[in-house]
């Protein structure tokens, strides 16, 4: 088989596996890859309806939203009549002369229905909201089909390409194997340097030069031994020990080492290195670590810069949500309230009370970051007029507090507001203000949770 087509790393592994198992090498990859293409292709017509409905949605949800805000506002506005009705009550009450009595009173509230067109519409926005629930279940359900049948493909794999390591190992052992013979002689090069030098070292006005040469030329035909040796196997690792031993003594050395390598129990120790490492080599334990440097706890220990370049690999699902055109669904957005040191137990059950309307809102989809509108005047003043008191009755140790935060779209008006703990809510606001200042506006926050600050 002609295989000088190949290209690619994949192209280097099929060259070097023209035998008798590429066949079913190659009707492996024809499987995978139609295993894959048949996996994204559901995918995609997953996806496509997924956004058609979800634009029906959209479209509905905007329109539900106004007939809550008109719901809300008639609430509102029902509300206030209800309470000028009662201020001209009590005022024509007083102007009445003793044994007078008020006629009948023809005035209806409208609060009563208005509050229930609101019930109704709340109710509309919620089903809407549980629809796209429904379709993002359902796109999280085909996004986990389509990863498992990804992975399926990738296990039937029969042999990983070379990552980074891999690849720059290979460069350096072909180039070390192709330049073998001019190594070999610039390390006997270097050694006559380095044993001339180390000689002249012994000379003491000489030393401060030679001593450095003799060190850094040893130093380099040692480096080029061991690459040799590891590239080719040629030279010998007891020669190579020796060498660096005895480098700090570069002129001893080089007389030493011929003398012990001529020995028989030199002879006998250097057979003996050889034979050890390629037993270890051949050894059960050193094919075990060979083997290991290709699984994936190996390219994580030991090719990790070659893993991390492998990382998209590793997030599937975050891959697939990256492919041009395919728009992704919002992650939930978090908003969190902390309590402050200090705060009793009635304080931070407010907090917690505060959260959780939020939340309730925030799950409605109603918490958008909105730059709040101008407010109307003396709100304190307003509150206590709608429950029939003066704002000195009110506690003093509580401020009116708007429930929808304005800096999160909620309305200024009586029907919006609570008192609320003044130092809780002295901490809240501003709490929600340094969450939001780096969002830009119609920002959409999903949950609101309180903690306890440590």
């Amino acid at each position: 088989m002609d295989s000088s087509e190949f290209v690619g790393d994949e192209g280097d592994t099929y060259r070097g596996k023209v035998n008798d198992d590429l066949s079913p090498h190659l009707d492996t990859t024809s499987e995978a890859w139609q295993i894959v293409s048949t996996a994204l292709s559901h995918y995609a017509t997953k996806l496509e309806w997924c956004q058609q409905e979800l634009a029906k949605l959209k479209t509905q949800y905007v329109n539900q939203q106004q007939l809550v805000s008109n719901a809300q506002s008639a609430v509102s506005s029902a509300k206030s009549a209800d309470t000028a009705e009662q201020g001209r009550v009590t005022a024509a009450k007083g102007e009445l002369k003793p044994g007078e009595t008020l006629p009948p009173s023809t005035y209806v509230s409208a609060t009563g229905g208005a509050q229930v067109r609101l019930t109704e519409a709340q109710a509309g926005l919620d089903h809407i909201v549980s629809a796209a629930e429904k379709i993002r279940s359902e796109h999280k359900v085909a996004v986990d089909a389509c990863c498992r049948d990804i992975d399926r493909a990738k296990d039937m794999r029969f042999e990983s390409p070379p990552g980074f390591w891999g690849r720059l190992k290979n460069s350096v052992v072909g180039w070390v194997k192709d330049h073998a013979a001019i190594l070999t002689k610039i390390s006997g090069v270097l050694k006559v340097i380095s044993a001339i030098a180390g000689v002249l070292a012994f000379i003491p006005i000489l030393a401060p030069i030679m001593g450095p040469i003799a060190l850094g030329t040893g130093a380099l035909a040692l480096g080029i031994d061991v690459t040799l040796k590891l590239a080719t196997g040629q030279g010998s690792w007891v020669s190579i020990g020796i060498d660096a031993a005895t480098m700090l003594l570069p002129g001893v050395g080089k007389l030493l080492k011929p003398a012990v390598m001529g020995t028989k129990a030199g002879k006998v120790v250097n057979a003996f290195g050889v034979k050890g490492v390629e037993a270890l080599s051949n050894s059960r334990g050193g094919k075990a670590i060979n083997a290991l440097a290709d699984t994936k706890v190996g390219r994580v220990f030991v090719k990790a810069p070659g893993a991390a370049l492998n990382k998209v690999n590793q997030k599937v699902e975050q891959g697939l949500r990256k492919i041009p055109g395919m728009n992704k669904l919002p992650q939930e957005r978090v908003l969190v309230l902390k309590s402050r040191k200090g705060w009793t137990a009635e304080q931070r059950a407010e907090l917690d009370m505060k959260g959780a309307q939020l939340d309730r809102l925030g799950q409605r989809g109603q918490l958008l970051k909105t730059e709040p509108p101008p407010r109307e005047p003396n709100l304190r003043e307003r509150y206590a007029a709608s429950q029939g008191k003066t704002k000195n009755q009110l506690p003093s140790d509580k401020q009116v507090d708007h429930i929808h935060e304005l800096q999160l779209g909620g309305p200024d008006d009586l029907t919006n507001v609570q008192l609320l703990d003044a130092s809780v809510n002295r901490s809240a606001g501003p709490q929600i203000m340094h969450q939001l200042k780096r969002d830009p506006y119609g920002t959409a926050y999903d949950r609101v949770v309180t903690v306890e600050r440590r």
